[in-house]
């Protein structure tokens, strides 16, 4: 029996690049997750353990094109995006301004904020069965 595991344990040190290296001790305790070890666990075990009302939902257009990432700029009124058969179009619209009463021109949303209200706003959408939010009370 022990020739044939000392046969084995050469044939693998020998597929692993080094004839000469020693034999491994079992280890007694297990070894301490990296960091990343530790996060990639942790994210595992919150989607394992998540409730349908916890779950963020993004259209599939939205995951296969995007909002800008960087602000295009206050003359940009016009964002189109195309990613194959998909076609996303985002026009900037206005809002009311209480102080000047009046309408007042905004520019288009970008970045990881406005990506995570929109995620949110999906969410809640498909949470409440219906296509209106009360923004007021979400965000």
């Amino acid at each position: 029996m022990k020739d044939t595991k000392e046969a084995r344990d050469s044939s693998l040190n020998k597929i692993a690049g080094n004839p000469n290296a020693p034999e491994r001790k079992p280890r007694k305790h297990p070894r301490q997750l990296t960091l990343v070890e530790k996060r990639s666990l942790e994210a595992s075990v919150s989607i394992a353990t998540e409730t349908l009302e916890q779950i963020a939902f993004q259209h599939t257009v939205l995951c296969q094109t995007c909002m800008p990432y960087r602000n295009p700029g206050d003359s940009v009124r016009e964002w189109e995006k195309r990613q194959g058969e998909i076609y996303l179009s985002i026009e900037a619209g206005k809002s009311w301004d209480t102080n000047q009463r009046e309408l007042k021109k905004i520019g288009l949303p970008f970045g990881p904020k406005a990506r995570l209200i929109l995620a949110h706003l999906n969410a809640e959408a498909l949470r409440t069965g219906s296509p209106e939010i009360e923004v007021e009370r979400v965000v």
